[in-house]
């Protein structure tokens, strides 16, 4: 979900090794202060169309522990997921499904519809 929203690698280091020591970095960051340490992150630094909720949204299902994490049902109710879809458009760096369907139908362009 990370990676959709910003168009950018959550972690972008060359190793499996490396990618493993920055989600254990993260995941003890998170589990101390959690939104905050989600906004310190360099990967969103720098993206202020993501919203509050988003990042929220984000930051909980990034948990470490289970017990703590969203479940995908529990993520669902988040008020972001209820927001309008204007608003998620301001936000996002690439077209809604619903905006990208609206441009097909207009262009007759085939569109793919990615469900996550």
């Amino acid at each position: 979900m990370a990676e959709l929203l910003t168009g950018k690698l959550m972690f972008d280091e060359e190793t499996e090794d490396g990618i493993v020591a920055r989600v254990t970095e993260l995941g003890h960051a998170l589990a101390e202060r959690r939104l905050q340490a989600f906004d310190d992150w360099p990967t969103f630094q720098g993206l202020p169309h993501l919203s509050r909720g988003a990042r929220e949204v984000l930051a909980c299902l990034l948990a470490v522990q289970p017990r703590d994490r969203l479940t995908a049902a529990a993520a669902l109710q988040h008020p972001w997921f209820a927001e309008e879809e204007e608003e998620k458009e301001k936000e996002h760096p690439v077209a809604t499904c619903r905006s990208a369907g609206r441009a097909a139908r207009s262009s007759n362009a085939s569109v793919v519809t990615v469900v996550v």
